[in-house]
């Protein structure tokens, strides 16, 4: 959030999309998400998360997310959070392009 807040004044604009866990240490990424919504209502913010249950990906779009993106554990990874490179890349060019402003 403190990250969020500081770059939303900065002159290039802030962000243009918010890769957005639901499992972090201080508050989770719905509780995050809501946070963010009462300062900036347009920025997308995708879920980024092995929770697969509809009840999690409902909470999602619930606290005001906007896309969905589920990631890949396999225990020979190394990589702490791999994505399915597809499902990803449709995700940010459905939200990163000129269209979607």
């Amino acid at each position: 959030m403190e990250e969020f807040t500081k770059a939303r004044g900065c002159a290039c604009g802030g962000y243009r999309l918010l890769l957005m866990d639901l499992d972090m240490p201080v508050m989770t990424g719905t509780e995050a998400t809501r946070e963010i919504r009462k300062l900036s209502p347009a920025v997308p913010i995708v879920a980024v998360s092995a929770y697969t249950a509809n009840d999690d990906i409902d909470g999602c779009f619930q606290s005001g997310m906007n896309d969905y993106c589920m990631k890949v554990w396999q225990a020979k990874w190394i990589v702490p959070k791999p994505f399915r490179l597809n499902e990803l890349l449709k995700v940010l060019v459905r939200w990163l392009s000129d269209d979607s402003q």
